[in-house]
């Protein structure tokens, strides 16, 4: 619950709109932040849907139970559309396709978890792959169009942007850089590449000697590499990427079987690693300056595939994976790990900028 001392301040929310989930840090005014994570899951439903599943779902969790309605149109958002009306994650849409109606499950599921009634200011930062960074003006109309007034499970919600900006994927953990000491002289005199490889994109920026630009967006995020594997199998692709992720990329089929034959799955995983190692390996060799003073691996994938990124471009460039990041154990509620990193670096950021201009400025 908000405390006395943050009550009529804004809420703060940082998204990362990412291929398997929508990963959010909030928090008000200096209280401390917290975490969220919402499936990817959005499809449009009936009013006649939304009333019959009205009746239950108020013993779930908000973010279990999330359906929204804006100018008569309704959608169910997450693991209610996932579980209830066979929804799917929708990779093969741009981010931005879905992002206003993720933003505002976003700041619903925030507000009931702070009990700030449904009616308040938000200040919104979101993250999106460097390819769909033109969108983000349509991105900030539709949202605060919609925040103004939309239908929830709990009531009718009217929300205030006061502040809107949209990032590239990987500035989070740029912004964390002009954080760190250590960072300090790179940053300035030298080319660093930041290498984000999420689910669904691959991403890279560069700072030029501080002047962070967009090098590229290729669609050579995990969910390539789970795609191979389930055609080549006919298994459905939620059920391995488990499978994928846990075998790690070297693990040896005798680890994995205990001496036994490789079965069909684990043939499949090692076929499809190398198409995709080679697409993504291309990719990278050549959108990474060749003067570029380091390398920062940042993403889920990212580590997935640090054995091959070490062993590709370890010998040429200086190699970093998450700028050091250290996401806090309270925080990090639902076992993100590292993938919380960009969100992190970006609130962090904005809690500086809130705090530094007493909420009036934010860029």
């Amino acid at each position: 619950m908000a405390s006395k001392d943050t009550q009529g301040a804004s809420l703060l929310i940082v998204l990362d709109l990412g291929g398997t989930g929508t990963k959010c840090i909030y928090g008000l005014g200096d209280a401390p932040p917290i975490s969220l994570w919402i499936e990817p899951e959005v499809i449009p439903v009936t009013i006649e849907a939304v009333e019959d599943v009205q009746s239950f779902v108020g013993a779930a969790e908000p973010e279990n139970s999330c359906w929204l309605g804006y100018n008569g149109q309704y959608v169910a958002i997450g693991y209610l559309a996932q579980r209830k009306f066979w929804g799917n994650s929708r990779l093969a849409e741009l981010k931005i396709a879905t992002a206003p109606w993720k933003a505002l499950a976003a700041l619903w599921i925030a507000a009931e978890k702070l009990k700030l009634g449904s009616k308040f200011e938000a200040v919104v930062w979101a993250l999106l792959p460097g390819g769909e960074m033109a969108g983000a003006e349509q991105f900030e109309k539709d949202l605060k169009l919609m925040a103004a007034k939309f239908e929830t499970p709990t009531g009718p919600y009217q929300i205030q942007i006061s502040s809107f900006e949209c990032l590239p994927e990987g500035a989070g953990v740029f912004l964390s850089l002009t954080y760190k000491q250590q960072y300090a002289r790179l940053l300035k005199q030298r080319v660093l590449t930041i290498a984000m490889i999420g689910y669904r994109n691959a991403s890279v920026l560069l700072s030029w000697k501080g002047v962070l630009d967009v090098g590229g967006t290729s669609a050579l995020g995990m969910d390539k590499l789970v795609s191979l594997v389930a055609n080549k199998t006919g298994a459905d692709k939620n059920s391995i990427l488990g499978s994928i992720v846990s075998s790690s990329w070297n693990l040896k089929s005798a680890e994995l079987m205990g001496g036994k034959q490789e079965n069909a799955l684990e043939k499949a995983i090692k076929q499809a690693q190398q198409s995709y190692w080679s697409a993504l390996r291309s990719w990278l060799l050549n959108t990474i300056p060749e003067d570029s003073g380091m390398i920062i691996f940042c993403g889920g994938t990212a580590d997935y595939l640090k054995p091959m990124l070490e062993k590709e471009f370890g010998s040429l460039y200086r190699l970093d994976w998450h700028a050091q990041t250290a996401i806090p154990t309270r925080l990090d509620t639902y076992l993100l790990g590292n993938r919380l990193a960009d969100a992190y670096g970006v609130y962090t950021y904005l809690i500086e900028e809130y705090t530094t201009n007493k909420g009036q400025t934010y860029a």
